[in-house]
């Protein structure tokens, strides 16, 4: 029995990814790139390695711009979901028979904030990142309910918050019209396109009943596994956590083999 009938697809898209956590993913991949590439796989890391860049550079640009400018709002979007946590958990602590609404707050808090307020204390783009993933489970699922239990203001100054630190962190969508508000979540997009183009070709040339080419896959695309495991692990830290001598983000990213 093949290694990939069950998992395979999911090396058919990239994961997602805040800016930090793409430049040291792609750092990675080269890192544990096969070290005998074939024609057409040098040429999609060749181009993973120029998207890769690309985001690092112009994530340092931005920060090296305007390295305070971005600090107010970051301060604001965190002071916006505290209070937002405040008013839910506030609702937890009724007994039921005052609040009815106290064990619906209790779940709301468990499935909004899984580890409390972690993800605003971070990097403006992880914190930025994680505000997306949770306005959109609240406006998927259940925002009839924290309207009820938290107040719409509150709700809403998570909303403003948000799109506010987007802008100035170039992750930012109401402004497409100016091309230096989503230089950062353009190049995201474009990186998110390599990798996936990447792994696409490692599931390509991959022979399942080869032991050297199973071992050779498993190891070109550890890093993508790893990262995927973290996002299950932690709904809070999904960036690929750096070890000692890991990465810099003032480092070019290694370079790739030539195109033939």
């Amino acid at each position: 029995m093949g290694i990939l009938p069950n998992d395979s697809p999911i090396y058919f898209h990239s994961p997602r990814f805040d800016g930090p956590s793409g430049v040291l993913l792609v750092r990675r991949l080269i890192k544990h790139a096969p070290a005998d590439p074939s024609p057409l796989l040098r040429r999609v890391l060749r181009q993973m390695r120029t998207d890769g860049e690309a985001l690092r550079v112009v994530i340092q640009e931005r920060d090296a711009a305007s390295p305070a400018r971005s600090r107010p709002f970051g301060l604001a979007h965190a002071r916006a979901w505290s209070a937002l946590h405040a008013r839910l958990d506030a609702g937890t602590k009724l007994a039921t028979d005052v609040y009815p609404l106290a064990p619906r707050a209790a779940e709301l808090i468990e499935s909004i904030f899984p580890n409390g307020l972690v993800f605003v204390a971070g990097n403006y783009d992880t914190a930025f990142f994680e505000g997306e993933t949770r306005l959109a489970k609240i406006v998927e699922r259940v925002e009839r309910d924290v309207i009820a239990i938290a107040g719409a203001p509150f709700l809403d100054g998570v909303r403003i918050t948000h799109a506010a630190l987007g802008e100035v962190l170039g992750l930012g969508r109401s402004t497409p019209e100016v091309p230096s508000t989503t230089a950062v979540q353009d190049a995201i997009a474009r990186t998110m396109k390599s990798v996936a183009a990447y792994s696409r070709v490692l599931v390509a040339e991959l022979d399942e009943d080869d032991e050297a080419s199973v071992a050779r896959f498993r190891r070109a695309v550890g890093p993508l596994d790893a990262y995927r495991a973290s996002t299950r692990a932690s709904a809070d830290q999904p960036q690929v956590e750096p070890t000692p001598g890991d990465d810099d983000p003032d480092e070019p990213l290694p370079p790739t083999p030539p195109v033939s």
